[in-house]
């Protein structure tokens, strides 16, 4: 069925929804927002007197209150960075900020999209906008709430990786694309570019068109609850997932391991086709290449044998390439219930673990946790490094 009538036959839902607010003092998020907390300084400062649950609208608000409260309620809303929030608290300081959003509110107010490409733009690391521990996810989120009260055609949208799910299902479009000579395989990206341009229009149009009286409202609904939770057939997360996912399910293996593996196409597509006939045989096999340099045994299962991620950019990323292509391969459907870091001597372990459950389950079946030594990647966020 496509996507387009799923959102069509659950209308008047969209048209009513109301996401919860967030208590960013509760759950997984709470420990790392207690570091930032402790902190002192501006951001704990706002922290101490921030709301526990907060609404768009109540981050909203804060920004029109004030613009640096605002900031430090879309980073809590949002959730602060599991690895990052004693950093983020210290460095994104008052001084540091308001100029930032300041210059990012003159550029939402160009009238056509440009003006969100060009906002985005200045936030990547090394631009004008950058705010310390922020990624692409978050840029959207502040884009959001800064443009939130402004009279614009089309308004910047919050854009992450299961709002991608969305957007391919809607747009009936591969996530994946393979170069004319069939050497490289790419993954869209975002929220940089024409990609995100016609995210955001293709949510507002959808709206106008299904009736709903806004984009934001029809994105929230899309996001979704956590997939292991509850039956699946009235979960938009879960249902734009399996949507994207069908078109694709061989070349998500084929991109991660190319990633994860450092390989070249044709050999993670040869590797694609013994995953396909071996089974567990084949993942032990590319367990063991992954970590090589460890103990032998299979590698990723303990603190001591780890997978190790050596990219300082994107190993955060790499960790999920690893598990998505890992549970295809088992044919499991996976949900990240925890992620935590650790130290072990001078390396930083990165502990995750997933709820697993089999194709055609409802409820999940197990839990599993793997181990990823990022001691390169997450070094490489010192402050002197930046």
């Amino acid at each position: 069925m496509p996507f387009i009538n799923y959102i069509n036959d659950h209308i008047n839902d969209i048209r009513n929804y109301e996401q919860p607010a967030i208590r960013w003092r509760e759950g997984k998020f709470a420990p790392h927002a207690a570091k930032a907390e402790a902190t002192g300084g501006d951001f704990a400062e706002v922290l101490h007197v921030l709301p526990a649950a907060l609404t768009r609208e109540d981050v909203a608000a804060c920004f029109r209150e004030d613009p640096y409260r605002g900031f430090v309620a879309a980073v809590m809303w949002g959730g602060i960075s599991r690895y990052l929030a004693e950093e983020i608290a210290q460095r994104n300081d008052r001084v540091s900020v308001l100029p930032k959003l300041d210059r990012l509110r003159e550029l939402l107010l160009v009238e056509d999209l440009g003006g969100i490409n060009e906002a985005l733009a200045t936030m990547a690391r090394g631009g004008e906008n950058y705010f310390y521990g922020i990624g692409p996810s978050y840029y959207t989120k502040l884009l959001y709430f800064l443009a939130y009260d402004m009279p614009l055609d089309v308004h910047p949208l919050i854009y992450d990786r299961f709002l991608q799910y969305a957007h391919c299902a809607l747009q009936e479009v591969n996530l994946y694309t393979i170069n004319d000579e069939g050497d490289e395989i790419e993954r869209m990206m975002f929220p940089l570019g024409e990609v995100y341009m016609d995210y955001c229009r293709t949510l507002h149009e959808t709206a106008r068109e299904c009736g709903i009286d806004r984009a934001d409202r029809l994105e929230s609904w899309l996001f979704g609850r956590p997939v292991n939770r509850g039956a699946q057939e009235n979960n938009p997360r879960y249902v734009a997932s399996q949507e994207a996912l069908r078109r694709c399910k061989r070349e998500e293996m084929v991109y991660g391991l190319c990633r994860v593996l450092n390989c070249n196409i044709e050999e993670a597509n040869a590797l694609t086709d013994e995953f396909i006939g071996n089974g567990m045989d084949s993942v032990r096999k590319i367990n063991e290449r992954a970590a090589a340099g460890y103990a032998p045994g299979l590698p990723g299962c303990s603190t001591g044998n780890p997978f190790i991620i050596r990219n300082r950019e994107t190993y955060v990323h790499l960790e999920y390439d690893m598990m998505i292509t890992l549970f295809f391969a088992r044919n499991l459907r996976s949900e990240l219930e925890e992620q935590r870091i650790e130290f072990d001597g001078n390396r930083s372990i990165d502990i995750l673990t997933f709820t697993v459950w089999s194709e055609g389950e409802e409820t999940a079946k197990d839990t599993e946790t793997y181990y990823f030594d990022v001691t390169e990647g997450y070094n490489a966020q010192d402050p002197s490094a930046l």
